[in-house]
This record gives C-alpha cells, sequence and structure tokens, in this order.
C-alpha cells in the first residue's frame, strides 16, 4: 500500500509539473541591426520576450531576413512577429490574411528616413531629386509610394553593403530606418524634415495563439514596459542614449 501510495504521488506530482510548463511561442523577428539580431539580441527581441515573460509565455524565437519572416509569418508556421504592423505590411505591397491576424499596442514609432553623411547639408526634399538614392529591394514600393520626386534608385541587399555605397560616395543618400546602431548614427545626418514614412512596432499574432486570446494582458504589459522606463532602458543599450529625443515611445 505503501509503495503504491508512493508510486502515485510521484505520478502525480509529475503531472502536476508538465501542466505548470509554460506555453511556448513560436515567434518570428526580421533582422535588423540592434533590431533584431541573428543571436536573439535586439532591441523588439527584448521588448518582446520581457512581455511575454511577464505573461508566464516562453518563447521559440527565430530570427531571418524581413521577406522570409514574413513568409513564414503568413503560412502559419509561426504564432506571432515581432515589429511592424498590418499597416506596414500592405504599404510593403503585401497582402496580409488580415482576418486571422490581431496586433498589439505598439511599442515605439520607427522612421523610415533619407539619410546622408554628416558633413552634407541636408536642405530638404526637393534636394534628393535626381540624386543617387540607395534602397533595400524589399523597401522598394515603399520608397516610391512616399517619395514625390524622380530619383535614381540604387537597389540595396546589405545595410553594410549601403553604408558602403554611401560612405564611398557611390550614392548621395540611404532610406533606412531609424533609430540605428551608434556606428551606423555616427557617419550620417538625420532630420525630421526627411522622414517619409513612420510605423508603429507591434507585436503581431495568428487568432487563436495564447497571445492573441490574452491581447488585453498583452497591451498592458507593452503599457507597463513603456510607462516604467524598461523600454527606454532597451533602446538605450542598442541604439545609445544620443538617438533617445528622437524616438517617439508614446507617438
Amino acid at each position: 500500500m505503501r509503495i503504491f501510495s508512493l508510486s502515485f504521488l510521484t505520478l502525480l506530482f509529475a503531472l502536476t509539473s508538465i501542466g505548470a510548463e509554460k506555453p511556448v511561442i513560436r515567434v518570428l523577428a526580421p533582422e535588423f541591426e540592434g533590431f533584431a539580431n541573428p543571436n536573439g539580441t535586439g532591441v523588439i527581441v527584448e521588448a518582446g520576450k520581457t512581455v511575454f515573460k511577464r505573461m508566464g509565455l516562453s518563447i521559440d524565437l527565430k530570427v531571418d531576413t524581413p521577406l522570409r519572416t514574413v513568409k513564414m509569418f503568413f503560412e502559419k508556421k509561426s504564432d506571432c512577429f515581432l515589429g511592424g504592423s498590418l499597416q506596414l505590411f500592405r504599404d510593403y505591397g503585401m497582402e496580409p490574411p488580415e482576418s486571422d491576424l490581431v496586433e498589439s499596442d505598439f511599442f515605439y514609432v520607427g522612421r523610415f528616413t533619407l539619410l546622408a553623411l554628416k558633413k552634407n547639408q541636408i536642405q530638404g526634399l526637393k534636394a534628393v531629386r535626381g540624386k543617387r538614392v540607395g534602397v533595400f529591394s524589399f523597401e522598394k514600393a515603399l520608397f516610391k509610394k512616399n517619395f514625390p520626386y524622380p530619383v535614381q534608385i540604387q537597389e540595396i541587399k546589405t545595410r553594410e553593403q549601403g553604408y558602403m555605397l554611401l560612405t564611398s560616395k557611390r550614392i548621395d543618400f540611404f532610406f533606412d530606418t531609424f533609430p540605428l546602431v551608434p556606428k551606423y548614427f555616427e557617419q550620417v545626418s538625420f532630420s525630421e524634415s526627411m522622414v517619409l514614412y513612420r510605423a508603429r512596432h507591434r507585436i503581431i499574432c495568428h487568432k487563436g495563439s495564447a497571445p492573441a486570446e490574452r491581447l488585453t494582458e498583452l497591451d498592458q504589459e507593452i503599457h507597463k514596459l513603456k510607462t516604467s522606463g524598461g523600454l527606454s532602458a532597451i533602446l538605450t543599450k542598442y541604439y545609445g542614449s544620443n538617438q533617445l529625443r528622437h524616438i517617439k515611445i508614446n507617438e
């Protein structure tokens, strides 16, 4: 009888332990240095991990190229996508399955902007007319939709290539997302007058996933991260304090 009781208690403990395990959420993030790094760090990754942890959720994270991550997300190969918004997907020329998706409150506002070398004077958008502009291949539709003047577009595959072309003066401007990791920010001039597009970075999830079912709680945790100073600390960690005044958290 004693052996039976011990066996029963062992089984009960094992079942309780299994039930107590945190649900694992499959999460995708688009690779941009400082935003989502291949090693599982970055602003949006750390912010997402923080709010999911506070909700008692664990994540299985995959960081890949922007186009691959979006494709996998639309094909339901993950539960959630970190960064961007449904509107940004549409403005990229994509067609998100909106009836199957929900999006959270936003962490902060990212800006898509034209950048020039620090020593060059930025004189407004008209000064870019006819110039050579580096644009990521997957952002070409977004750029054309939001820039009103004809330019010479140089398609860019990587950020390193873009800044190499800019510093070697083979392009005049680079259309990139802001904020930037310090090594790039130190090279360029940033002006609000050169911002072409704003995107509120959110968490987007498929309906039926744990975060989607607990959307109100997810929004509350994002709000706490913003108001507690936690998000500002994460942004400073990856982008430095010099850019913090340009980053809109509550816009």
